[in-house]
């Protein structure tokens, strides 16, 4: 895969990712890179439901934190690509320094490692 090539599908993978977060999580203080998860509203009917309500807002809340975190750090390891090319340093191994395969780029285009140094 060529720069080009890398740099239209990091851009389409940033902007799902983005669109994803913002589904259920804001920006945290203005960063770009750093997002928080909206704790789900709670509606009450009764002081029955309240607790239990309440029990299952905590649970769902505590997944949106772990997809939060999980999308946030693929989103920075994207933007990290990103750089990457417009520095020219794209598809070079961050360990060995020798090229990455064009199949495992087409697969993690935001690969740092060749697939050498990633299985040592």
């Amino acid at each position: 895969m060529n720069p080009a090539e890398a740099k239209e599908k990091l851009k389409k993978e940033k902007d799902d990712l983005e669109t994803t977060l913002s589904r259920f999580a804001d920006k945290k203080g203005g960063l770009d890179d750093d997002w928080k998860a909206r704790f789900p509203d709670m509606k009450f009917e009764t002081s029955e439901d309240r607790i239990e309500d309440a029990a299952h807002a905590r649970q769902e809340y505590e997944v949106l934190r772990s997809v939060e975190q999980t999308l946030e750090v693929k989103l920075k390891k994207v933007k990290e690509a990103l750089e990457r090319i417009e520095k020219g340093e794209y598809g070079k191994c961050k360990k060995c320094g020798k090229e990455i395969s064009g199949e495992r780029l087409e697969a993690v285009p935001e690969a740092l490692l060749c697939q050498d140094c990633k299985n040592k």
